[in-house]
């Protein structure tokens, strides 16, 4: 199950918070709430930087919940208050993430996807630089965004007929693939 939408309808312009996001609601939110307690099998957050955001479950057996899940996002960013330690494991986690070792070979397919991305090397020094300097404040103040993109409520399943059947409460339309 997927539900997103494109944030520069918004104002979206990508920085460096939106990777430390990414870890945060996909490492603490999503994969608790959706992998943990309702027993998908694994959940996560993508943003590009065109401001495509998606949140992701794979093998979900509770629909409806975890749209209630997609839906407290925005709570949740609002009251984010974490330590300043934990801070800190978010920060340096996607640090980990956005310099990993590469090989040669991953070298040059992450130069060639920079290139045709338009991503200089200037644009990963800078966003580098804010994940360095993120703030909680910096989280929190992107609930708004996350509100105004969930309330369009553009969600997408692709699974057995049976359960999405059992659930078709939720679903403005249900098309059979074949």
């Amino acid at each position: 199950m997927t539900k997103g939408y494109n944030l520069s309808e918004f104002g979206f312009k990508f920085s460096g918070a939106y990777h430390v996001l990414r870890n945060i609601i996909s490492y603490d939110y999503l994969w608790n709430r959706i992998r943990v307690q309702g027993g998908a099998y694994g959940a996560f957050l993508t943003i590009e930087r065109s401001g495509n955001c998606s949140m992701l479950s794979y093998r979900d057996p509770d629909l409806a919940g975890t749209l209630k899940v997609y839906d407290g996002l925005p709570d949740y960013l609002e009251k984010f208050d974490p330590t300043k330690r934990e801070m800190d494991k978010y920060i340096i986690g996607t640090i980990g993430d956005l310099e990993p070792v590469l090989s040669p070979k991953d070298k040059g397919i992450r130069a060639l996807y920079d290139y045709f991305k338009g991503v200089t090397d200037k644009d990963r020094q800078r966003e580098k630089e804010e994940v360095l300097s993120l703030k909680k404040e910096d989280v929190t103040s992107l609930s708004g965004i996350f509100r105004k993109a969930l309330s369009k409520n553009c969600f997408c399943v692709i699974g057995s007929e049976s359960k999405i059947n059992a659930e078709k409460d939720i679903f403005g339309k249900i098309l059979k693939l074949n």
